[in-house]
């Protein structure tokens, strides 16, 4: 059983760390105790069913292969002003605890990107510190952006300078899986939505590329 401590949820949280997850294992835990102390944590479990552990904030999600309506259930239950959006195998280091901890979120109207570093190395920057609005959501069913819904709501983003290390590519079959998983949800979504652009996009992107 892995046991979680963060800080109990108050309505005065500034931030809600909100995670995904379909597997609880000691990566999950690994993301928590990275934020531990820096507010509330909420995990979505897509799995459906209630698992053999106890955490604070805890939701039980039934998976519908759609990665921004889980996020967007996560964010829903949260109740910081700020989200922080990780993944079950990504984590932040001390330093990135210390910018989050006094980077001024003193006003809301502000998103943040961050620097994920996969395996030690750069890959890209993220929008995963942003405010927590009813008009701020992500699209997409894979690859999803919170970003375009951030841009509409003429939300500036800025640079945090904080990294988010990852490590869920790190096992080839894993990889593999993923990407089947991801096939096949792209399949579904365009037959589904055959005009819309995202799905178009991301379907052709991972046959492509991936």
């Amino acid at each position: 059983m892995l046991v979680s401590n963060p800080a109990l949820p108050t309505s005065k949280q500034m931030i809600s760390t909100c995670i995904i997850t379909s597997k609880i294992d000691r990566k999950l835990l690994r993301a928590i105790n990275s934020v531990a102390g820096l507010g509330e944590v909420v995990v979505v479990d897509t799995r459906g069913a209630p698992p053999e552990v106890y955490l604070t904030g805890y939701h039980s999600y039934l998976w519908k292969d759609d990665f921004g309506a889980a996020r967007n259930f996560a964010i829903e239950k949260a109740r910081g002003k700020f989200i922080l959006s990780l993944d079950a195998d990504e984590w932040i280091d001390r330093q990135g605890w210390k910018t989050l901890q006094g980077i001024g979120f003193t006003n809301p109207d502000r998103a943040f990107y961050t620097r994920l570093i996969d395996n030690g190395e750069f890959v890209l920057h993220q929008v995963k510190i942003f405010p927590n609005r009813s008009d701020v959501r992500y699209i997409g069913r894979v690859h999803e952006q919170v970003a375009p819904s951030i841009v509409n709501a003429n939300v500036p983003i800025i640079q945090s300078g904080i990294n988010i290390f990852h490590d869920g590519y790190a096992d080839p079959e894993e990889l593999r899986l993923k990407r089947l998983r991801n096939r096949k949800i792209t399949g579904d979504w365009l037959r589904e939505e055959p005009d819309n652009p995202w799905a178009d996009y991301w379907y052709n992107f991972i046959r492509e590329y991936q």
